[in-house]
């Protein structure tokens, strides 16, 4: 239920005026009491009420930009490749559009949006199954934005990540050249990772193919990992199949250093299609997941009206295939 001005003078026993004038800091005005105003104010805390800055200017003939909130749980999120799309999408609406930028910690998303200003949309990134739970509770209520993933009842722009995955299994196993499938998965799974290792193993299923699964314990790097990946490999031709393209490239750079062929002996791919997937020797094949073309329309819904309030809006990725898979 959304509080008003009117109940936050009901519950603090004065009228709608001297709670209106306590909100905008004009009580020394009408002489209004101390122990008054300190009322007012701890029933607005209370009940966290805001004023509507759209309401009140809007009242006062003013035409100002929504404001969007763009939420991140990484500490490296402008220097990530996912964030430097999003953030390229909102420079091409910084001048209908008035954008900020906050960080959470993961599962803490609930505090952190209790604690920032009004905004007319928050911008969620980032995943936890805590936070992915709080934002279906809110649901469509929240002006909330949930980028790449999938959240039932929550607005969200997001890849087919379930259809990336089956497609690039598909195509890696068109060429028939691999024994050995390995998917590297983190130990705590995003929606988007959950939704490609999910496809990646349907897209394998129709060749009858069960993958073996390596989990990585931080969820970004293969350090302390690669000798585990050669075990699993056991000198068979192998597919190897990383959630994002950093971690891939890290991949291929260890299994050249110790003298293993890729493509040969070892495919690798990644997802996102990352510039560094494209410049790296052998270049890297991948999933374009179409980050800024998901941003860029989430921002044109909030600038237009035309979201779909609670519903996904997803993208179709494409497969790149390029000189790390055979």
């Amino acid at each position: 239920m959304k509080i008003t001005l009117a109940e936050i003078a009901r519950r603090s026993g004065v009228s709608k005026t001297t709670a209106s004038f306590v909100l905008n800091n004009k009580q020394t005005s009408i002489g209004i009491s101390p122990e008054t105003v300190a009322k007012v104010r701890e029933v607005m805390e209370a009940l966290n009420y805001r004023r509507d800055e759209a309401a009140t200017e809007l009242a006062r003939g003013k035409r100002r930009k929504t404001r969007v909130l763009l939420l991140s749980p990484w500490l490296n999120a402008v220097k990530s490749f996912f964030m430097n799309e999003v953030m390229r999408a909102a420079a091409d609406y910084r001048q209908e559009l008035d954008f900020g930028y906050g960080m959470y910690s993961p599962g803490e998303l609930r505090q952190t949006l209790d604690k920032t200003g009004r905004s007319d949309w928050r911008v969620v990134v980032g995943t936890s199954a805590k936070d992915d739970k709080y934002l279906r509770e809110l649901g469509q209520d929240g002006q909330i934005i949930a980028l790449n993933r999938q959240l039932e009842g929550v607005t969200c722009f997001a890849p087919d990540n379930f259809k990336g995955g089956k497609m690039l299994a598909a195509r890696c196993l068109a060429g028939g050249h691999y024994e050995e499938y390995v998917i590297l998965a983190p130990a705590v799974r995003s929606d988007a990772a959950a939704r490609r290792i999910e496809g990646l193993r349907d897209g394998l299923k129709a060749g009858k193919i069960r993958p073996r699964e390596l989990v990585i314990g931080d969820g970004q790097t293969l350090a302390g990992s690669m000798d585990a990946l050669l075990a699993v490999a056991g000198g068979k031709k192998t597919m190897v199949f990383a959630q994002i393209d950093s971690q891939a490239a890290e991949c291929v750079s260890f299994l050249t250093r110790r003298g293993h062929a890729v493509p040969g002996q070892f495919g690798v791919s990644g997802f996102d299609n990352e510039t560094l997937a494209a410049i790296m020797t052998p270049s890297i094949s991948t999933v374009d997941s179409k980050t800024y073309e998901l941003a860029a329309a989430a921002f044109k819904g909030v600038l237009e009206g035309t979201l779909r309030r609670g519903e996904c809006c997803l993208f179709e990725p494409e497969v790149i295939i390029r000189e790390s898979t055979k």
